[in-house]
């Protein structure tokens, strides 16, 4: 297991006093707000003090119902008019009563990060809510003034109005697990290199990174101060510097004052790429400080996931550790198979003290209309469910994982050869796919383990 499990601490902070030992199997003092306790294992405890564990669903969504091939079988299932089917609007309530019809069928019991809440009439299901202080997602091409100055002031100020805008409306709901920020966000230069196709299934070009950007800056921006002051301690002399990046300034003063000296995504050098792990994670325990400040300040008791870290790219051991240090849990995304999942659960439980939250993840069967849906490809339903059990039986045994917010609702496919492809647990005429009785099945197994819940 690596590191022996803390107590949990607020986000930010160090790790809490130790709680007494819960009443057997999860049982805490009710609160009114969802938090985290230790007892034998790690539970999300809910707002009344039962102890549970999350089974969530992401990519619920309306659209899904009125998609170009399935409009006006919804249509007609909710009893909508030809000019009423015509009103996106007019499916809200049909939508409503199947999705709440279908999770109670299965035994979800969350709505994870991609399942907006605000998407209903009002809030019935605990849910994570996204306050993304950086746009800067693995799916999109950010352009580099996404990769805002963290050490400025002003990227204080835009944290605040984000909080605030975000998490006003959301005060004081009982429904709500807790916040997350950016989605798998751009770190390292494999997840910002070119690709052939990305989760949309279009190309994607090469973008830039933290340290790409801000060492581009002049001074006195305060990021590119940060970076020289970093490269100060690590290089003995501008000298040694020059000699790392061939360049040929002649101060570090000099390096400072110039903009956009250095181009291109990839390091001359290893040492080139050990600078820029130290100046990301530099970049990062900044950014990580600031956002997890904006949301204290606005609801200060409340769960903080932060940045959704990307297990299937090169996320450094660097940036998990500060996950650790600043969030409340470690939250993280893998599309993969039982291997996978063992692989890197196992090595970052050495790094960090904190439980473990699955926020998105799927096992997919190809289909005629799904030829290629995001996330590990089985060959049959037989198979798929197969690898569902192993994976859910590994991570669900370790007492330093909270749940699993599965990848999704219903199939969506963009309809194009380059359209996006989500996979659902039904398609997408409410046909449920083999893959959603073992979901039902993994749902009564969780219920057991969590039986105050």
């Amino acid at each position: 297991m690596g590191a022996a499990l803390a107590r949990p601490g607020p986000a930010g902070g160090e790790p809490g006093p130790e709680r007494p030992k819960a009443a057997p199997r999860g049982r805490f003092e009710a609160t009114g707000r969802f938090r985290l306790a230790f007892a034998d294992r790690w539970w999300l405890v809910g707002p009344d003090g039962r102890g549970q564990l999350s089974l969530g669903v992401n990519h619920i969504d309306p659209a899904a119902l009125t998609q170009a091939h399935n409009r006006d079988h919804w249509a007609s299932r909710f009893g909508l008019s030809d000019q009423e089917a015509g009103r996106p609007q007019a499916f809200q309530a049909g939508f409503e009563r199947k999705v709440k019809a279908d999770l109670r069928a299965i035994g979800f019991n969350a709505l994870g990060c991609h399942s907006d809440h605000r998407l209903f009439s009002r809030s019935w299901l605990p849910y994570v809510k996204t306050v993304r202080f950086l746009d800067v997602c693995h799916y999109m091409e950010p352009a580099r003034e996404a990769f805002m100055d963290v050490f400025s002031p002003a990227f204080e100020r835009h944290c605040a109005d984000r909080a605030e805008a975000e998490i006003a409306p959301v005060l004081g709901d009982r429904f709500l697990l807790g916040y997350c920020f950016t989605d798998c966000p751009v770190l390292t230069d494999l997840d910002a290199a070119a690709r052939i196709a990305n989760i949309y299934g279009a190309p994607r070009r090469a973008s830039t990174t933290f340290p790409g950007a801000l060492r581009n800056l002049a001074a006195p921006a305060p990021g590119k101060l940060a970076y020289v002051e970093l490269m100060r301690r690590r290089h003995r002399s501008i000298d040694h510097f020059n000699a790392v990046y061939s360049t040929c300034f002649e101060s570090f003063g000099q390096l400072a004052a110039r903009p956009a000296w250095r181009g291109g995504p990839d390091p001359f050098n290893d040492a080139e790429t050990a600078d820029n792990l130290a100046f990301l994670t530099l970049a990062m325990d900044r950014a990580y400080g600031v956002e997890v400040a904006a949301v204290r300040r606005r609801d200060p008791d409340r769960l903080i996931f932060g940045d959704k870290l990307n297990g299937n790219t090169d996320t450094p051991a660097e940036i998990v550790r500060l996950a650790d240090r600043h969030f409340d849990a470690v939250f993280y995304q893998l599309y993969g198979l039982e291997a996978d999942h063992r692989r890197l659960i196992e090595s970052w439980s050495g790094l960090v003290s904190k439980p473990f939250l699955l926020g998105d993840s799927a096992i997919c069967v190809p289909s005629r209309r799904l030829p290629d849906p995001y996330g590990p490809h089985c060959g049959s339903p037989a198979e798929a469910a197969e690898e569902l059990r192993a994976v859910a039986d590994h991570l669900f045994a370790r007492p330093d994982f909270l749940g699993w917010h599965w990848c999704g609702w219903m199939d969506q496919a963009g309809g194009e050869p380059s359209g996006k492809q989500h996979m659902g647990f039904q398609d997408a005429f409410g046909q449920p796919h083999p893959i959603a009785g073992e979901l039902a099945k993994l749902s009564a197994r969780v219920r057991r383990l969590a039986p105050a819940a």
